[in-house]
């Protein structure tokens, strides 16, 4: 099977990476799997460095002439790569793929990862109902969205959840270096948090949290870990100095290998109150068998099932999110259930092989139908 990944996000995000990961998974199976995205975009240059062919195509132009060019480009380059199916990603590259698969008399395929729900007009539901042969969403909440707007969308359309590569992130042993690195003691707990600094991921929360939790287990360390956005790390350090948490709270900007950095925690905290409709990072402190705190938001609930692999708490609820934690760092016992059941539900549901295979049998049904 000839298979054409799509994705025009701008940014390396959630989608994105759902995007490059499937067809990096495809790969490695008897499947030949090509990528296009935007010039310059962060997903063709990701899928390249997986060794996949790329295309570029300017999904995201306003340039009527410019669209047009490249829409006959892609349309030779399904046409001379004999491709049997196109999977798309974006609502940019939605609708030039629909163009040419008509065209092709070929199976078009749309994952579905944006928080917000689709537009009802009619350009939206001829593309959606019409001209797409089968929709995946990457989580139940995000489906109920889609519902609310179309009731009669479910039929041809499946939740399938991101993935993430158990080979990439895998269980290590505590990294001494960036325990050094950070100034924190050795047997310290340290509980943290793993995202880019914007509104959206609560930082003020976990902060908030955090000096409740110091209350009552003084021998903990927090850790904000990502790269500045919205919000700079000068803020958040202001903010922990007014709750008196400046001595056990340590910052640092994006860190790669994540498994590194999640290996010296006891507790992971996903504090969002809003985003998180796949969650990389959730998928991969299962990976690596982090105890999670997380809040109820989106896919949160459907990747950490409350009391078997962390907790859940209701979004910008700092009390609710300390006691979690607290109770995860009181009992032993808790936190080895907790991390066993996450490397069993990641090996059983979230690892990306896992993923690509559902999504191999929807390519297969749709071309045999």
């Amino acid at each position: 099977m000839n298979i054409l990944i799509t994705v025009s996000s701008r940014w390396w995000n959630a989608t994105s990476y759902y995007a490059i990961s499937l067809a990096e998974a495809l790969k490695d199976t008897e499947n030949k799997v090509y990528v296009a995205g935007d010039p310059g975009f962060p997903s063709p240059l990701q899928a390249k460095k997986f060794g996949l062919e790329t295309i570029e195509i300017r999904f995201s132009s306003y340039n009527p002439l410019l669209l047009l060019k490249d829409l006959f480009k892609l349309y030779l380059f399904v046409k001379e790569r004999h491709i049997d199916i196109i999977h798309t990603h974006c609502p940019q590259d939605h609708l030039i793929s629909a163009l040419v698969a008509k065209k092709m008399k070929i199976s078009l395929l749309r994952t579905l990862s944006d928080v917000r729900p689709p537009k009802d007009n009619f350009i939206n539901r001829w593309l959606h109902f019409k001209k797409t042969d089968f929709h995946i969403t990457s989580s139940d909440s995000n489906l109920t969205r889609y519902n609310s707007t179309w009731p009669d969308f479910g039929p041809q359309c499946a939740v399938i959840p991101g993935g993430v590569r158990g080979e990439k992130v895998h269980t290590i042993e505590k990294k001494r270096e960036l325990l050094e690195k950070f100034k924190i003691p050795s047997g310290t707990k340290i509980v943290g948090i793993i995202a880019r600094l914007a509104p959206v991921k609560d930082h003020a929360t976990f902060i908030m949290a955090a000096s409740l939790v110091l209350e009552s287990v003084p021998d903990v360390h927090f850790l904000i870990c990502g790269s500045e956005a919205e919000i700079t790390r000068n803020d958040l350090k202001a903010l922990a100095e007014n709750v008196n948490l400046n001595s056990n709270i340590v910052f640092s900007d994006h860190y790669e290998p994540v498994n590194e950095i999640m290996s010296i925690l006891d507790v992971g905290v996903i504090s969002s109150k809003g985003s998180e409709v796949i969650s990389r990072v959730a998928m991969e402190y299962l990976a690596i068998g982090v105890p999670v705190v997380a809040t109820d938001v989106n896919v949160l609930p459907e990747i950490i099932k409350n009391g078997r692999n962390g907790y859940i708490v209701s979004a910008e609820n700092s009390f609710e999110m300390s006691e979690a934690i607290i109770k995860i760092l009181k009992d032993q016992s808790i936190k080895e259930k907790f991390s066993k059941n996450n490397l069993s539900d990641f090996k059983n549901k979230f690892e990306m092989k896992i993923v690509a295979k559902s999504v191999l049998n929807i390519y297969h049904n749709l071309i045999e139908s």
